[in-house]
C-alpha cells in the first residue's frame, strides 16, 4: 500500500513537472498565411491584425503570402501545418467551397482547418469597365449576348468567385462569356482597367475608388440587402439570382485541425480585440466592411452553413470539381 502511495506522488510529481516545464503561448514567432497576393483587402487586414497580436503577445507575428491556385495552396499549406498555434490563417469565404471546384486538393477545406473567428463582412459586388456601354445589369446580358464569346470574366482559377460567376453566368441564360483566371482580385482589378476582361467581382472596398473615378459601372450587389454607400444597386437577390450567388464577403481566421483549444481561445481573443479598437474600426470603414470578431463556436455554424449552401449551388449547376 504504502509502495503504491509512492508511486502515485511520483506520477503527480511527474506531472506537475511536465505542466511547468510546458512552454506558455506564444513562445516564439507567430506566421499568418494569406493565401492571396501583397496588397489585396485580406492581406491588409492580415497585417493590421499580425501587428496588434505582435504587440500584445510579445513575440514575432509576420505575414506570409501564398497565392495560387484559387487559394488553395496557402490554405493547404495552413491545413498540413503542426497544429500548434503559430501557424495561422487569414483567408474568405472561398475556403467553404475549394473542394466543389478543385479536384485532388491534397487536404480536406471542411474538416482540415478549424474556424477561430470570423474578422470582418461586408458586401462584394460585380461590376463591369466603362468601356463596355454598360450602364446596368440588363444592358450588359443584350451587349453579351449579342457578342457571343467576345466579353470574359475574371475569376481566381476554380474558386468561389469563378462558381459566384458561373452561377451567375447560368441564371442569366448561359451568357456566353469566357472565364480568365487570375492569381488575385488585385490583378483582376487592373485587367479590367485595361478591359482585358468585362466583368469582375470583389468586395466594394476594393472598387470604390476606381467607380468614382468613373472607371467601374457596378451592375449589382452580391447581398440580400442593399449597402449604404450604392442605394441605386440592386441586389443579386432582387435581380432573381440569390439561389445561385451567395453573399461570401467574410474574412476570417482558421489554425489548422488538431490545435489546442487554449490555443484556439488565446488567438480569438486576439481578434475580439483587435475588432474593438479605433483604428482597426476606422480601417474597416474604409473598406466598408463590419468587424465582426466572433466566437469560434458562432464562425463554425456559419462556416458549415456555407459549405451546405455552395453545395446546393454547385449541384443545381452541375458544377464538376476540376
Amino acid at each position: 500500500m504504502k509502495f503504491a502511495t509512492k508511486l502515485f506522488a511520483a506520477g503527480l510529481a511527474m506531472l506537475a513537472g511536465a505542466a511547468v516545464a510546458q512552454p506558455t503561448y506564444p513562445g516564439r514567432q507567430i506566421t499568418i498565411v494569406v493565401p492571396f497576393p501583397a496588397g489585396g483587402q485580406q492581406d491588409i487586414e492580415a497585417r493590421a491584425l499580425a501587428d496588434s497580436m505582435q504587440r500584445r503577445m510579445g513575440q514575432p507575428v509576420i505575414v506570409e503570402n501564398r497565392p495560387g491556385a484559387g487559394a488553395a495552396i496557402g490554405i493547404g499549406y495552413v491545413a498540413k501545418a503542426a497544429p500548434d498555434g503559430y501557424t495561422v490563417l487569414v483567408t474568405g469565404a472561398g475556403a467553404a467551397l475549394l473542394h466543389l471546384v478543385q479536384k485532388n486538393l491534397g487536404f480536406d477545406n471542411t474538416k482540415d482547418i478549424v474556424p477561430v473567428s470570423m474578422l470582418s463582412n461586408g458586401t462584394s459586388l460585380i461590376v463591369a469597365p466603362k468601356e463596355v456601354g454598360a450602364k446596368n445589369w440588363p444592358e450588359f446580358m443584350e451587349i453579351a449576348k449579342k457578342n457571343p464569346g467576345k466579353l470574359n470574366y475574371a475569376t481566381l482559377g476554380v474558386s468561389s468567385v469563378s462558381l459566384a460567376m458561373e452561377g451567375l453566368r447560368n441564371a442569366a441564360g448561359n451568357l456566353p462569356m469566357t472565364d480568365i483566371p487570375y492569381k488575385g482580385s488585385a490583378e483582376y482589378i487592373t485587367a479590367a482597367l485595361r478591359n482585358d476582361v468585362q466583368l469582375i467581382l470583389s468586395t466594394i472596398g476594393s472598387f470604390k475608388q476606381h467607380i468614382d473615378a468613373g472607371a467601374f459601372v457596378p451592375m449589382m450587389q452580391v447581398a440580400e440587402k442593399r449597402n449604404a454607400a450604392f442605394p441605386n444597386v440592386p441586389t443579386t437577390k432582387e435581380l432573381g439570382y440569390g439561389e445561385k450567388i451567395r453573399p461570401f464577403a467574410w474574412t476570417g481566421v482558421f489554425v489548422p485541425a488538431g490545435t489546442p483549444q487554449p490555443i484556439i481561445n488565446r488567438i480569438y481573443e486576439e481578434v475580439a480585440f483587435y475588432v474593438k479598437q479605433p483604428e482597426s474600426l476606422k480601417r474597416a470603414e474604409g473598406y466598408y466592411t463590419d468587424l465582426v470578431g466572433s466566437t469560434p463556436a458562432d464562425f463554425k455554424n456559419v462556416y458549415d452553413a456555407d459549405i451546405a449552401a455552395w453545395g446546393a449551388v454547385a449541384k443545381s449547376i452541375n458544377l464538376q470539381p476540376q
